[in-house]
């Protein structure tokens, strides 16, 4: 007997209430396909893929949970979004735990692997960037933003340096306050 208390979920617009358990049954394959490639990608031998379906099935949860039909993005690609971005973390987090050396992977690898690249998808992915981006910037000085764009853009630090008028030393430091701050928006 279904229990007619379960919270129901509106994914679609114009679409009637679903219940998480027809959720997770419409997203089950998703979630079996990204906990694979996970396990896959970054080469986690001694974890169980059901515990990464658990995961990402908590982040379809969230998703429901979070999603808004008013978005300009539809609920699949939001979700594929939530698991993908939460099983990455996770798998990081292992490594980093274990002290094996993280692969330091772009959001593309893993999504090229699980998803197709809709425009929903780009969207999100864009969105996400963008406020990663704002973040960041907002939590820097603006030596530390140049220095930052110099560091991307390949500069030794020697030529970041001279570019600056500051010594070898301060554009060090500074690339280090940076990475810890960068760390701590990630986290």
């Amino acid at each position: 007997m279904k229990n007619t208390n379960e919270p129901k979920y509106r994914i679609e617009p114009n679409g009637e209430e679903i219940s998480f358990e027809e959720l997770l049954s419409m997203y089950n394959p998703l979630i079996a396909s990204a906990a694979s490639n996970c396990k896959n990608i970054y080469k986690m031998r001694d974890c169980d893929v059901d515990d990464l379906k658990q995961i990402a099935c908590i982040a379809l949860f969230n998703a429901a949970r979070h999603y808004s039909t008013d978005k300009n993005v539809t609920f699949g690609a939001y979700a594929k979004t939530c698991i993908v971005n939460s099983l990455q973390n996770y798998a990081k987090k292992q490594l980093r735990d274990s002290g094996d050396e993280v692969l330091m992977m772009d959001d593309e690898n893993m999504s090229s692997n699980s998803l197709s690249d809709s425009p929903e998808t780009v969207v999100v992915s864009n969105e996400y960037a963008a406020e990663m981006r704002q973040k960041i910037n907002s939590a820097l000085s603006e030596f530390e933003q140049e220095i930052l764009g110099l560091y991307l853009n390949n500069y030794s630090y020697e030529k970041m340096a001279e570019m600056t008028g500051k010594t070898v030393k301060s554009v060090d430091n500074a690339i280090t306050r940076i990475k810890s701050k960068i760390k701590k928006i990630l986290n």
